[in-house]
């Protein structure tokens, strides 16, 4: 009988331990949290020892403008409440791992764009007129190899040869030294005499005395370009 009374009374005693232990931790004293925001890691554990609280650590996040071990973020906030014995969920900075800065010299834009996306590399993008094939990098800042601080590049492109051209003054110039000129940059010549000359004339002491366009003029190079010439020997 004995056994049974105690086996009724099991469920009381538990109850009455259950409420005890509630009420003890409810009359916890509480304590306004500090502020370890800016702190290191270890400072912050001695300032919240002294308020008889604990440190846990949330996350880690790269920050290369903070030494190593520095809280970037506090949960709860500086201020608020919190009861004695409780902790405190800290985010502290780590230096970001060194990358080598990749080669994009002689890479398309879309190749650029894969391969910095899977390094989580910011690049910035400037479009050059220049010789170089259309949409390539020819030139990039921080140097291939070179140690990536942060993760940020600038890459230059081609955006193709220049789609103006400004009309050289050839007045006073040999017809042979426009011919050099006209063949190395694509241009056309119409050589008009204002003398009239034999079949077999060369132009070889021929000068321009007049030109078409005129120097100066701005054209667009998205067409066949041609000057016309008029020479006098």
């Amino acid at each position: 009988m004995k056994k049974i009374k105690i086996l009724w009374s099991l469920p009381f005693i538990g109850f009455v331990l259950g409420y005890m232990g509630t009420y003890l931790f409810m009359q916890q004293e509480t304590t306004i949290t500090p502020n370890v925001i800016g702190r290191s890691l270890q400072e912050s554990v001695a300032i919240l020892s002294k308020q008889r609280l604990g440190i846990r650590l949330m996350r880690e996040q790269e920050d290369v403008s903070m030494p190593e071990g520095i809280v970037l973020d506090q949960i709860p906030k500086a201020d608020n409440k919190i009861r004695q014995n409780q902790n405190v969920f800290v985010t502290v900075s780590k230096k970001p791992s060194l990358l080598s800065v990749p080669d994009f010299l002689g890479c398309g834009i879309k190749d650029i764009q894969t391969r910095s996306s899977r390094s989580d590399i910011d690049v910035f993008n400037i479009g050059l007129f220049g010789s170089f094939p259309r949409n390539t990098c020819f030139a990039q800042y921080p140097s291939p190899g070179t140690q990536l601080i942060r993760k940020r590049m600038v890459v230059y492109v081609s955006n193709g040869n220049f789609p103006l051209f400004i009309i050289p003054n050839f007045k006073g110039f040999l017809v042979e030294q426009v011919k050099d000129f006209a063949h190395s940059n694509d241009i056309s010549l119409e050589i008009v005499h204002l003398q009239s000359v034999g079949e077999d004339h060369a132009c070889g002491n021929c000068h321009v005395i007049d030109q078409r366009p005129i120097s100066g003029s701005i054209v667009s190079l998205e067409q066949p370009l041609q000057i016309q010439l008029q020479v006098s020997d």
